[in-house]
């Protein structure tokens, strides 16, 4: 069969068809709806997180095998690196779903476009320069790809305080501070300054990290010194964007002293005692003393270091300085440039004079020997101190009951306190050894001589309750050198008690605002003044005195002021042992008006009412004696002393407690927070009971 001979024209069209040297081709890579419609315009940035449809058109793609889609950018991890947990594909420059599609555009035939468009998301962190490139490369030929340059942006970072910083510090105190970051891709934190108005190291305060991840703790530490203008700026500043930072302004708080009292005057070769409040010291290291008077040998003494709040006492040299005072200077530990003082006026020892009167009920007492002392220093219940003798002819009583007192020594120190004793006398049933009377006199530096002191049974009744955690009998009244001003109340409360002129108990304090237990302090001086008028007697023997003595302790009981102390102390017993004192008290006695019924028990106590719409809610004593009343005046929350009244910012002021540093706490149930008012109070020292057996009474202003 001859050959087959085909015109050289269709070979020609034959060899035009071949597909295998047709490549294909690729278009741009354009955004576009969900359903593939190309967008109006295209971005040329994306924010980090965002999404976007992307199609890109393939041409010659006769298999339809469609394009391949992948993206590159400087955060992409090193080939072969693991990727995170979780993680199917890297994130780090975006994704892509699907990772495959066919070549557009979509044809008009096709129900969706889903096969057509990829669902590109942006990285959710910021690549280091910003920048994300895409590729869309023929599955037929990756060679044949078109690719799209796009910036990523991310959220404007901002940084805030969480919580925000303290607005004052103390010198030296330390304060945790926090900076939280939005929007840190780059999770880079924050970097700490901080400025003030003085230059040098650290003369603004430091920083335990100068840099912290976002809501990592840095602990500031204030400068050790003032500096200038007292005020610091704090500033965290985001690390990836330093133009995104925030400040705050913190005052710095001076150590400050300040000594209490102002004044003071103290005898010649006396003792005073001071204190010095420190406020800011977070060291808390107390104040170092010292003295000038124009003299470096006559000045006298002092404690040479004390705590904050802690009392210094002062020794008076023997002789008065030149200038007659001196100058005491409490100089901060810690800070030695914060100080402060009082002035010691130092006196010539001046012997205390007493003239007065015993009286047992409405009868003198004759032949009792009266003595005058002050009170001890050296701990509670310790000797006081015997500033006349039993020698001195002139502290008898006359047949009137009259006497004077002179005491052949001074008082130790101008804060001592004075009283009375006066033993044995007659009260017209013969001399009586088992008669003891006290009547408080007040402190030796404030004590003026006066012919009107009444010692008799309602005073001893006043002084045994009222002293009763600073006395172990006649001649052993004292407390430490911390609590002289708890003794000074004490002595205060007889005379809330007793009138001192006249010797009879109080319906009302001298003050006005409370009601003093009259009859209960009129039943109980009627108790004593059974025995006082008597020739005595001893417990068991069927005498005044005996049954009193047996009632009130047995056989340890020898005289009318023991018996009277172990009431106080005792004065809750059963209801057998109280009827029994009330049975022995002679309800027609001279002490009047007395209480037509025994008590419940034999408790004193002073009852204090406010003025106005007052709401008593808490009290708390400070060691100055003042009261301090959390109250309500006017439906506001308030808290009042007897020297100062203070608003409370919202809130149920109902708790309150003085601490030892003299700063006052008050407790507002009502918002669940607590006010400090810092240094307004005295501080409280602290006393130990007298005895094992407690007290039944209720006392102070």
């Amino acid at each position: 069969m001859p050959a087959l001979v085909l015109p050289a024209i269709l070979l020609v069209f034959l060899a035009g068809c071949s597909t295998s040297s047709i490549k294909p081709s690729t278009g741009p890579i354009t955004f576009t709806t969900v359903n593939g419609s190309p967008l109006a315009s295209f971005p040329a940035s994306m924010a980090a997180g965002s999404t976007a449809y992307l199609m890109v058109n393939l041409g010659n793609d006769a298999q339809l095998l469609g394009a391949d889609w992948t993206v590159s950018c400087t955060n992409e991890p090193p080939a072969g690196t693991p990727l995170p947990p979780g993680e199917i594909v890297d994130q780090s420059c975006g994704t892509f779903a699907p990772v495959h599609t066919l070549g557009g555009p979509v044809p008009s035939y096709a129900t969706s476009a889903a096969s057509y468009v990829t669902l590109y998301t942006a990285p959710a962190v910021v690549p280091a320069n910003g920048i994300v490139t895409l590729y869309a490369k023929a599955t037929d030929d990756p060679s044949r790809y078109s690719s799209l340059t796009l910036t990523v942006t991310g959220l404007p970072i901002s940084i805030a305080f969480a919580p925000a910083p303290p607005s004052t510090l103390a010198v030296s105190a330390t304060a945790s501070l926090k900076a939280v970051l939005t929007n840190d891709y780059a999770s880079a934190g924050a970097k700490w300054t901080v400025a003030c108005g003085a230059a040098g190291a650290n003369a603004c305060g430091s920083f335990s990290a100068a840099q912290t991840a976002s809501g990592v703790a840095t602990t500031y530490t204030a400068p050790s010194a003032m500096p200038a203008g007292s005020v610091v700026t704090i500033t965290a500043t985001s690390v990836s964007d330093t133009t995104k930072s925030v400040s705050a302004a913190i005052t710095i708080l001076p150590v400050t002293v300040t000594v209490n009292p102002a004044t003071l005057s103290v005898a010649a070769s006396g003792t005073g005692l001071l204190s010095a409040a420190v406020v800011n010291d977070v060291s808390n290291a107390g104040v170092d003393w010292m003295l000038s008077c124009g003299s470096s040998t006559a000045c006298g003494s002092i404690t040479a270091h004390t705590a904050s709040g802690s009392a210094a006492t002062y020794t008076a040299p023997s002789a008065v300085p030149g200038s007659g005072a001196v100058t005491v200077t409490a100089t901060s530990t810690a800070d030695k440039t914060a100080s402060g003082s009082a002035l010691v006026t130092v006196t010539s020892p001046q012997p205390a004079k007493v003239n007065g009167r015993v009286m047992a009920g409405a009868q003198p007492v004759a032949g009792a020997s009266v003595l005058l002392y002050a009170t001890g220093e050296s701990g509670y219940g310790s000797a006081s101190m015997l500033l006349n003798s039993y020698e001195d002819s002139a502290a008898r009583t006359d047949d009137n009951g009259y006497f004077t007192v002179t005491g052949g020594e001074a008082c130790p120190s101008s804060a001592s306190e004075l009283y009375l004793v006066a033993r044995s006398g007659n009260a017209g049933g013969g001399a009586n050894p088992n008669l003891a009377f006290v009547a408080a006199l007040g402190s030796c530096s404030s004590f003026r001589s006066t012919a009107n002191v009444t010692v008799g049974e309602a005073t001893t009744v006043a002084a045994a309750y009222a002293l009763s955690g600073f006395m172990q009998d006649a001649a052993h009244i004292g407390t430490t050198p911390a609590n002289q001003a708890g003794l000074e109340n004490a002595f205060a409360t007889v005379w809330d008690l007793v009138d001192p002129a006249t010797g009879e108990a109080r319906s009302t304090t001298p003050v006005g605002h409370g009601a003093a237990p009259r009859a209960e302090i009129d039943t109980l001086a009627n108790l004593l003044n059974g025995c006082a008028v008597t020739a005595g007697g001893k417990a068991g023997d069927g005498s005044a005195c005996g049954d009193l003595f047996s009632n009130t302790g047995g056989t340890a009981t020898a005289d009318t002021l023991q018996a009277a102390m172990e009431i106080a102390r005792h004065p809750a017993e059963s209801a057998g042992a109280v009827n029994a004192l009330f049975d022995l008290a002679n309800g027609n006695g001279p002490y009047q008006p007395a209480l037509a019924a025994a008590p419940v028990n034999w408790s004193l106590a002073l009852h204090y009412s406010g003025e106005g719409p007052v709401t008593a809610q808490s009290a708390a004593v400070d060691g100055s004696g003042r009261v301090w009343i959390a109250d309500g005046v006017d439906g506001m929350p308030s808290v009042r002393s007897t020297s100062a009244a203070l608003p409370v910012p919202g809130g149920d002021s109902n708790s309150l407690a003085v601490d030892g540093a003299g700063n006052l706490w008050v407790v507002r149930h009502g918002e669940n927070a607590v006010d400090e008012f810092v240094g307004i109070a005295t501080p409280v020292a602290s006393s130990p009971d007298m005895n094992e057996k407690g007290s039944g009474t209720a006392f102070r202003r």
